[in-house]
């Protein structure tokens, strides 16, 4: 493969982890309005699915399915784990990488 081809690959791969984060954030503000709208205070979203495992607990399970070729479940933790802290890239790229396998 040709330096100009690896590096205009490379730039595709970027703009889509980049597109992916700007989107994801989009839904985030979105559903945070919403939450507010309800009345729901609180860092965390609750709930029986949410109570037990924090962020970095759905990266860490979303690496360990996405290494095992789980990427479908991979992607949901991913996901989950964007929707509890969204403020963290790791969780984008990883779904991004994820979601382009």
């Amino acid at each position: 493969m040709s330096v100009l081809r690896l590096n205009l690959t490379l730039n595709f791969v970027f703009c889509l982890i980049e597109a992916e984060r700007i989107a994801t954030l989009f839904l985030v503000s979105k559903l945070l309005g919403k939450i507010e709208k309800m009345g729901i205070s609180g860092s965390r979203i609750s709930g029986p699915r949410f109570s037990q495992m924090s962020a970095d607990d759905f990266k860490i399970q979303g690496d360990e399915l996405f290494y095992l070729g789980k990427v479908e479940e991979a992607l949901k933790c991913y996901s989950k784990a964007i929707l509890m802290n969204p403020t963290d890239p790791l969780n984008f790229t990883n779904r991004a990488i994820a979601a382009f396998k």
